[in-house]
């Protein structure tokens, strides 16, 4: 949720609030807040131009922005002290609170991830 994304998708910010619950929640459940941040590169490194193209290559490689992290994620967050805020040179690290521009398409990557990559749930 960099703002790079949100910015540019209605739908993307749609469900900043139901991330910041989803924060809130496993605070209250003295569990980690995690946020995962992408860095700012390619994220398949020299092969990401011929997989993606040399657009949308550069586009992924500019949405880690630059600067601490803490700083890189959307402002409406709650970042507090005590949760981990880490940086990503590869694919998401995690199923939950991630999106896309619709439904249809977060569904088929969700499919995807549970058929080729992990589970979803």
């Amino acid at each position: 949720m960099v703002p790079f994304f949100v910015e540019a998708n209605p739908y993307v910010r749609g469900i900043v609030p139901n991330i910041a619950r989803i924060a809130e929640a496993l605070r209250t459940a003295d569990g980690l807040v995690a946020w995962v941040l992408p860095a700012n590169e390619a994220p398949l490194g020299g092969v990401s131009s011929e997989f993606y193209g040399p657009t949308a290559s550069e586009a992924f490689a500019a949405t880690g922005d630059e600067g601490p992290l803490r700083s890189r994620l959307w402002h409406a967050f709650d970042v507090r002290a005590d949760d981990l805020v880490v940086e990503k040179t590869a694919y998401s690290a995690f199923a939950d609170a991630n999106a896309a521009l619709r439904d249809q398409d977060h569904n088929a990557a969700l499919h995807t991830i549970y058929r080729s990559f992990g589970e979803a749930r």
